[in-house]
């Protein structure tokens, strides 16, 4: 995953950024309720609250935050 892949997501990011740069995703789980699984049926179900945090790996070594993301009441 590079910045040139999310510009799709997020318009301008290679512009920014630059193209090509390598990505990296962090995922917190902010929440997670209603939890229950089933070993007969083989499932899991859950009610969750997500932070994405993408970062950008520059040229210089570093990385930056690009941007972040909340995804809120999540059914798995």
């Amino acid at each position: 995953m590079d910045t040139t892949d999310l510009t799709v997501f997020f318009p301008g990011l290679s512009a920014h950024y630059g193209y090509g740069l390598p990505m990296e995703l962090k995922i917190n789980i902010k929440e997670m309720k209603n939890f229950a699984s089933s070993k007969a049926k083989n499932s899991m179900y859950m009610k969750t609250n997500l932070l994405l945090s993408f970062y950008v790996h520059l040229l210089d070594g570093t990385k930056e935050l690009a941007t972040e993301v909340i995804l809120e009441n999540l059914d798995f």
